[in-house]
């Protein structure tokens, strides 16, 4: 037991370290990174496309992990940075106009600014179903 309790106080602690998330972020990152420019590419995709399943007796959810990592983990991401931003809009450095100009704009070019790369990389014409159009994550039909 003192084992299990010393790994729990250390998992603890890290939780509670305000760089844990950026750091496991960073972490993982680089390993999927890895896996997926070495020779590891074909279990990365046999991993991705594996199915995942919650089964209740009564209600079945079977998908692939990149579908579940899609659709649900990036959204409870999005979420989460959600309420971490949402007292800064209330209260902090982001409530008044005038400090909020310069990260609204570095939001805005950081929408556009890869848009604009992507259009003049490719001559502005994207060609929707064609091979152009697979660079351009808004267009692409993905089937599950």
């Amino acid at each position: 037991m003192v084992f299990i309790d010393r790994i729990t106080q250390l998992f603890q602690g890290f939780l509670r370290h305000k760089l844990s998330g950026a750091g496991s972020l960073l972490l993982f990152t680089v390993i999927v990174l890895l896996c997926a420019n070495t020779g590891y590419r074909g279990s990365y995709n046999e991993l991705l496309h594996a199915y995942a399943t919650i089964d209740t007796g009564k209600f079945e959810l079977s998908k692939t992990l990149s579908h579940w990592i899609n659709d649900g983990l990036i959204g409870i991401f999005f979420f989460l940075i959600g309420l971490k931003i949402k007292p800064e809009f209330l209260a902090g450095e982001l409530a008044k106009p005038r400090t909020a100009v310069l990260p609204n704009f570095g939001a805005v070019g950081g929408i556009r600014v890869p848009a604009l790369v992507y259009f003049t990389i490719n001559s502005g014409a994207i060609n929707p179903g064609g091979q152009d159009s697979l660079g351009w994550g808004i267009l692409r039909e993905t089937s599950y």
